[in-house]
Order: structure tokens, then sequence, then C-alpha cells
């Protein structure tokens, strides 16, 4: 298997996986894909302003390939609740972290933090989560770990992979002052 579609794959498998377990099996199929530059994110799911219903969720592939499978499942699991939000909630503006999309994360064991930490404001536009102890989303994880390892072990490429795990590893978002 190509190391693309190996890496597809995995992607895949985790999202189906992440929707049965965090979400009921109740989020529509989605195509997981991956890009080099995302707006300096580190992912998106389409929303309204978006350009769809939520049938895709495109990934920062220079992050992926920088960081310990766990750290990128949040990511995955992150956009995931756009995506719920999207399709059985009311998504704030451009996508905006709102308390519903708060409420979701911290049900399935992710804690929406405007620092990465502790303490942070769990609404607004730049928004990272950091995992609940003992959360759904820490106990799932394990199970799908190793469909991470190896496919994503490879350094990331060009200066803006390089930007966006800088960004994530000092507490802020690409793009983020």
């Amino acid at each position: 298997m190509q190391p693309t579609d190996q890496a597809n794959s995995a992607a895949q498998a985790a999202y189906d996986h992440f929707d049965m377990t965090l979400f009921d099996g109740l989020l529509p199929k989605c195509r997981v894909s991956f890009q080099t530059a995302i707006d300096y994110s580190l992912g998106f799911a389409p929303g309204p302003k978006r350009g769809g219903a939520g049938s895709k969720i495109a990934l920062h592939m220079g992050f992926f390939t920088a960081v310990p499978p766990g750290k990128a499942m949040q990511v995955l699991v992150h956009e995931m609740v756009h995506a719920w939000q999207f399709h059985f909630g009311s998504p704030g503006a451009e996508m905006d972290h709102n308390a519903e999309f708060a409420a979701k994360s911290i049900s399935i064991g992710l804690m929406p933090s405007s620092t990465g930490g502790f303490g942070g404001k769990r609404t607004g536009t730049k928004i990272i989560d950091y995992v609940i102890g003992g959360g759904k989303f820490e106990r799932t994880v394990p199970r799908v770990s190793a469909m991470w390892e190896g496919v994503f072990s490879r350094p990331p490429v060009g200066a803006d992979s390089a930007e966006a795990v800088r960004r994530y590893a000092s507490g802020g978002r690409p793009g983020s002052p």
C-alpha cells in the first residue's frame, strides 16, 4: 500500500471508530483527507461558509507526522465535533467554538481551552483541546493508536508544517498571534 493510501486508510478507520465510540454512530459518512496547508490550521470540517455539508474533514499532514498519535487523534475528534454540530446543533459564526461546541467536546472527553491547558476560556475562535483524564476519549484512544503507529512517523515537510508544529507546541494554533 502506498504511504498516502495507508495514511488515508488509518485516518478513515479512526474516524469510523470515533464515530461509533464517541458519537454513537450518528455522524454522516465523511471523507478524511490530508493537506499540507489549510489556512494555517491543523484541520477543518466543512461548514456553512466552507462549502459543504460536513462530508469532508481535511487534516494538516505536517502536524500528523510530527506528534504522537493521541495528539493527532485529538485534532481529528475536534473536527468531528464541528461536523456533529453542523448536522445536529447550531454552529457559531465561521465555525467559532461556542458553548454548544464546548459542551459536546466535554461530553466526549476533550476540554476546549483558549490556552490549550487548564483554566483557558472554553469558547472563542482559537481553541485547543486537552484530554480530560478518565473521559471517553482517553479510554478509547488506545484501541486505535496501533493503526497510527508507523503511518505518521515521518518528519514534517515544508515551512508551513514546521510552523504548525511550532505553534501547537507553544500553546497556540497556527495563525494565532
